[in-house]
């Protein structure tokens, strides 16, 4: 076996410890990225033009202790199905242990360019009777999306080393798209939490530039058509963000009476499996997660309407400071600083009574939007 990553962390010793040392309640998590990273590089190593993209890049663009787990490797590449599998091919003669095949499925889209691979192996863990798989999906499509080169990343699973992946931009507005779920997002609901993990993940750790807008938006107003096309749609950008916003709506009211069950159980399961301890939410959060990316689709789309990529980074970063500023409040000035945030509620504000019980970072983000973020952080007094 030919390794592109140190084998220290290929070994039964290493998944069990960073397990423990990262909050992972399982060692399989740490197995799976540890194969993602693996592979992804392995793959890279015979053709710079396959790009890491989905939740494997995201992880790499997070601090670790925010990382979670993800079992997939997504690339997109110009690169044929003929060209794919001679490349697999080279792979296995590097890591004989895997048996790679490919996927054809029951209900195929038939308009998508895609190719999939399962990789199987034994088990790193030798008590664990069932082999480890592997998804591997090829986008062949030649798309002008940012990319870079990590030349390093710190991950729960092992530190990797040079894998060319999507930016941090490409990354918000590729994820963002999948929310749009009646028309080109993800289909299956229990797919939701991960897509909005990761795209809020990203936001609340970077402070977005002027180019990050940009990129943001030419990725989507890039990706909308060539998906579109796909389902045989007549989708308009502004069709796409308020179909993400419907979806969003729904998971905003997480944390009061009027959720759907099924939102929070799928939630659970996906944070059960894939995110260590240290970062599982409550209702609650994931509502604040919810409205992060409402009010992110609301920059995106003043940006639609001719607003400069400026000043959407102004009120991103603004709002990502404030919120930060509010986490930090303590005592008697938490009741007044609620009291003032709920000033600015529209009349018809949703289950508005249960807000007067929750935090103030919550009720932040739902209050502000692309249009009176300046008035609201001006009534706080934070800056």
């Amino acid at each position: 076996m030919e390794l592109c990553h140190d084998s220290k962390y290929f070994t039964e010793t290493s998944i069990k410890e960073r397990s423990t040392k990262y909050g992972f309640p399982n060692n399989l998590p740490i197995e799976l990225f540890l194969w993602d990273c693996e592979i992804a590089a392995q793959l890279q190593n015979h053709s710079k033009d396959l790009v890491l993209k989905g939740g494997a890049a995201v992880q790499l663009h997070l601090p670790v202790e925010m990382q979670r787990g993800s079992i997939d490797i997504d690339m997109i590449t110009k690169l044929n199905e003929s060209e794919i599998e001679k490349i697999l091919q080279k792979v296995n003669s590097k890591l004989p242990e895997f048996t790679f095949k490919k996927h054809t499925p029951r209900e195929p889209i038939l308009n998508i360019p895609l190719v999939t691979y399962f990789g199987s192996r034994q088990s790193l863990i030798l008590d664990r009777l069932n082999d480890i798989s592997i998804k591997a999906e090829f986008l062949m499509e030649d798309v002008a999306i940012e990319h870079l080169v990590k030349p390093e990343a710190t991950t729960f699973a092992l530190d990797t080393k040079n894998i060319r992946c999507y930016s941090v931009p490409s990354l918000i507005g590729d994820k963002l798209l999948t929310l749009a779920g009646a028309t080109i997002g993800v289909q299956k609901q229990e797919d939701v939490p991960k897509q909005i993990y990761d795209v809020s993940a990203l936001c609340e750790v970077n402070y977005l530039s002027a180019h990050d807008f940009k990129q943001i938006f030419k990725t989507i107003s890039t990706l909308i058509p060539i998906e579109a096309n796909y389902r045989n749609l007549d989708l308009t950008i502004e069709g796409a963000l308020k179909d993400i916003q419907t979806s969003l709506e729904k998971r905003c009211l997480l944390g009061t009476t009027g959720v759907d069950k099924d939102i929070w159980k799928n939630i659970s399961s996906f944070q059960q499996f894939y995110v260590n301890f240290s970062q599982r939410k409550n209702q609650d959060e994931w509502s604040e997660k919810a409205w992060r990316l409402d009010y992110l689709s609301q920059l995106v789309f003043s940006i639609l309407k001719g607003e400069s990529t400026q000043k959407q980074a102004e009120k991103h970063n603004s709002a990502i400071y404030t919120s930060n500023k509010l986490a930090e409040i303590k005592g008697t000035k938490i009741k007044k600083l609620r009291t003032e945030l709920l000033k600015h509620a529209p009349p018809d504000t949703p289950y508005y009574k249960e807000l007067k019980g929750k935090s103030l970072r919550r009720i932040y983000w739902q209050m502000i939007t692309s249009d009176n973020i300046e008035k609201v952080n001006d009534s706080l007094s934070l800056h």
